[in-house]
């Protein structure tokens, strides 16, 4: 028994010594059955997920277009190799849930995340974060090429996850140039999104995990609740207009990842055309991470026997 005790902790300290690479996380996206209703009526709702490749993930995910049985989404495509994400059209079978391709629409020499899709007069404009470049710029997207365009500044300050919306009868912005605890509003004048408002919470969930929406004629935006850690889950507020000010109601749900494999968090949540998507975080290297935190119990258990 005690050589047996040996053998596991000389296989334990083997993965604890190891580079850190070994314990990096990834993400990946899934589809969700039914809709966001799907996901504020039920319990458990059901997910497809997609299959990542070994050299990148893919997060941050918002439906560009549905065409058929053609699912097209703009996400955050990180790789390892360059150690950076930038934006990427995937194109998914929604028969096969397979992605049939993938292209980089917007790479620059920052890491770029959270591609916000704005529609407006018949045209589609991308805004995705790219704090460590500067402002927020809003791309024009061209579908016949499958590319962005510079079209223009529309904030000066270095903002993350944002999101336009005009729910309360005019453009505002809502992001965040604090931390996980603010929910910073913006408002439109010259053509620049200027800072008009901060909601503060104490248990880190006011950033944006997604696109404000309606149900049942309430309007509500999905956070990321950071509060043990960077994008553990996803809560859904309430929010209305009131003396001139947004205000911030009742969480009516908190979603955690329901992936198995990848259940260390889920932090965007979208909807386009009924297609509702999220993303989920795991272990890059799952299967020896598993590994290791089993070794790590055997031992634990390996040594209160010893001890008896």
């Amino acid at each position: 028994m005690v050589v047996v005790l040996l053998n596991e902790r000389k296989f334990v300290k083997m993965f604890e010594n190891m580079p850190h690479k070994v314990w990096e996380k990834c993400w990946t996206i899934g589809i969700v059955d039914g809709g966001i209703r799907s996901i504020l009526e039920n319990d458990v709702f059901s997910v497809k997920w997609l299959k990542i490749p070994h050299d990148r993930w893919f997060a941050d995910p918002f439906v560009l277009d549905v065409i058929g049985d053609e699912i097209q989404l703009l996400v955050e495509d990180y790789e390892y190799k360059k150690n950076k994400a930038v934006i990427s059209i995937l194109k998914i079978n929604k028969q096969t849930n397979k992605i049939i391709s993938r292209k980089v629409i917007l790479e620059l020499d920052t890491h770029l995340s959270f591609p916000n899709i704005h529609r407006q007069n018949g045209k589609v404009y991308v805004y995705p974060e790219n704090c460590s470049g500067g402002g927020l710029v809003l791309y024009e997207y061209d579908a016949e090429q499958e590319n962005l365009k510079p079209y223009k500044l529309i904030c000066d300050d270095k903002v993350w996850d944002s999101v336009i919306t005009f729910v309360f009868g005019k453009p505002m912005l809502f992001t965040a140039n604090k931390d996980d605890n603010h929910l910073d509003i913006y408002t439109l004048k010259d053509d620049m999104f200027v800072f008009s408002q901060t909601i503060e919470s104490e248990f880190g969930n006011s950033r944006m995990g997604g696109q404000i929406f309606e149900y049942e004629g309430n309007i509500y935006y999905p956070a990321q609740d950071c509060t043990n850690g960077y994008g553990r889950a996803i809560v859904i507020k309430e929010l209305f207009f009131e003396k001139d000010l947004v205000q911030v109601g009742k969480i009516i749900k908190k979603i955690e990842s329901p992936c198995r494999k990848m259940n260390l968090g889920l932090h965007t949540l979208n909807e386009y055309k009924n297609i509702a998507v999220v993303d989920a975080c795991g272990y890059r290297y799952r299967r020896i991470v598993s590994c290791v935190l089993t070794m790590s119990k055997v031992k634990s258990f390996m040594r209160k026997i010893c001890r008896i």
